[in-house]
């Protein structure tokens, strides 16, 4: 349920309350020896507090899509970078708190991109899901929860003063699905978010083919593009 929602089911329990009282002749049937259905209570009070609810309720959290699973865990978290850029990832699994792919082996090599080319932590920058909630798989082309994802990206930009994004693996073909010529901003500097970006393939994608046995020279291929594409973050949007 909304947490927003909570007063208006409040009211439509009450008015039911009194429609069912006022025309209870017309509605209501009553079998003999059955308990009249006015004894049962229908009012509904909280258990808690109010001030108790607003305290343990986190108004930070997003209500825009009403078909979430849950909320990815530090998606919200007030987290200033160290370096004013913006990291946007993808994860189909719930990872643990503190890491950035729930597969171990995905999220150590991210890690290990990210200090080999651009030779900085991954903590300096400010790393966040495109996605901040979890979703069924079928929801994930559903262009309102894309948008309304995208809208928390314009507060972390304005909120941290970002200068340039980077948008890796699977949050590239999440932004741009549908879109034809995706394959020619591969590689590229463009314009996104009113920024300087870069989209790259994810260190997902070289997992991926090792799992599959594929040769070893698809594997340096696929590693060469996302070195490259990282390079080109580095020395034409980041300038670190």
């Amino acid at each position: 349920m909304q947490v927003d929602d909570y007063p208006a089911l409040i009211e439509i329990i009450e008015d039911l309350q009194l429609i069912l009282k006022r025309q209870n002749k017309e509605l209501i049937w009553q079998k003999t020896g059955e308990a009249s259905p006015f004894s049962y209570n229908l009012s509904f009070q909280p258990l808690i507090s109010e001030k108790i609810v607003e305290k343990i309720y986190d108004k930070n959290l997003c209500v825009k899509c009403h078909k979430r699973i849950s909320y990815k865990e530090d998606q919200f978290e007030d987290k200033k970078p160290r370096l004013p850029f913006l990291i946007l990832v993808h994860n189909k699994l719930k990872s643990k708190k503190g890491t950035y792919y729930a597969d171990e082996d995905t999220n150590n090599l991210f890690c290990k991109i990210i200090e080999t080319v651009l030779e900085k932590s991954s903590e300096d920058f400010l790393v966040r899901e495109l996605l901040r909630c979890h979703f069924d798989q079928k929801e994930l082309n559903d262009s309102s929860i894309i948008k309304n994802c995208v809208s928390h990206v314009y507060e972390d930009i304005k909120k941290y003063d970002i200068k340039g994004v980077l948008v890796v693996g699977d949050a590239v073909k999440l932004l741009f699905h549908g879109s034809k010529d995706l394959n020619l901003k591969l590689g590229s500097v463009i314009e996104l978010f009113s920024l300087p970006a870069v989209l790259s393939s994810g260190p997902g994608k070289i997992i991926y083919l090792q799992q599959k046995n594929a040769s070893k020279e698809e594997i340096n291929k696929e590693k060469l593009n996302i070195f490259n594409a990282f390079s080109l973050f580095k020395n034409k949007v980041a300038h670190l």
